[in-house]
């Protein structure tokens, strides 16, 4: 009976043992199932992550694919033009260039036909109130008081004189200046004493 006891209690031992290695067991197998788990969690989260980033990129790939459409078409327009331009400068260029050396040759032939000298037009008159006071001086041709001039002889001594700056009219004589009287010329802001002689500026 002793040796059956021995052989029970020894079964008895032996069936804890197994379901003790077998919870052992249980437990290692349940770390391994929860790591690989979080390993497959984390896995799909990356290729979530990559799946969004590569459609993120094929976007940016038509974008770009895009934008070389629109440069090459706008450089082939660009290219295109540039080409015209050329054309037409060896086209019509010769012909522009001969006719500015044409017309620069004829600016220079009227220039040398041209008088020299200043343009210049003469105001209304004004009346000279300087009856004393003022001081008498020669003229700016270099003659006196009675050596006198026709309107359109003053007009064109006081063009060739560069420090003319108007002309006197002896309006004594009356009529109007631009056809009668007497005319002498003046420089800078000289006046005469005699208020016979008025003063007609000119402006060059």
């Amino acid at each position: 009976m002793n040796g059956l006891l021995d052989v029970s209690e020894a079964a008895s031992v032996a069936f804890t043992t197994d379901v003790i290695a077998a919870l052992n067991d249980k437990n290692t197998k349940s770390g391994i199932l929860a790591e690989a788990t979080s390993n497959q969690t984390q896995s799909n989260t990356a290729k979530t992550a990559a799946d969004l980033a590569l459609e993120v990129a094929q976007g940016a790939v038509k974008v770009a694919q895009g934008a070389v459409i629109t440069a090459t078409s706008e450089f082939d327009a660009a290219d295109k033009h540039h080409t015209a331009m050329v054309d037409e400068l060896n086209d019509k260029q010769p012909g522009v260039d001969a006719e500015s050396e044409t017309l620069r040759s004829t600016i220079v032939l009227i220039e040398t036909l041209l008088p020299a000298g200043r343009i210049c037009s003469y105001e209304s008159s004004i009346q000279n109130t300087f009856s004393t006071g003022a001081y008498a001086v020669t003229f700016a041709d270099g003659n006196g008081w009675s050596s006198v001039h026709s309107f359109e002889e003053a007009k064109s001594l006081c063009t060739a004189d560069t420090e003319c700056t108007r002309l006197f009219w002896y309006n004594n004589d009356g009529g109007s200046y631009s056809a009668g009287g007497k005319y002498q010329l003046g420089r800078g802001t000289q006046r005469q004493q005699n208020n016979g002689w008025d003063l007609i500026p000119a402006t060059c």
